[in-house]
């Protein structure tokens, strides 16, 4: 049986390593960023209001940087898991 990854499940074979690509490059972009907004300290106050079924609260942001280089690395984890085993 041929296991196909998930890209080329969902993109077909021959735009699956494109945009695995895009995603690896746009995940380093938005790391490096994020590190260079740490580094230089810019900060965005501001919170955001959850609203569950069972519970409510808020959350609050202190650093810009750190939430652009949790998300770099997220596109970084996705693109490397979800590559084609052949």
């Amino acid at each position: 049986m041929n296991e196909n990854g998930f890209f080329t499940r969902v993109f077909g074979e021959s735009h699956a390593g494109f945009v695995r690509s895009i995603i690896t490059y746009f995940g380093i972009l938005i790391f490096l960023a994020g590190i260079v907004l740490i580094v230089k300290a810019v900060s965005g106050n501001g919170t955001i209001d959850i609203k569950m079924a069972l519970d409510e609260g808020k959350l609050g942001i202190g650093s810009v940087g750190i939430v652009l280089s949790f998300l770099g690395f997220l596109l970084l984890l996705v693109s490397s898991l979800f590559r084609d085993r052949s």
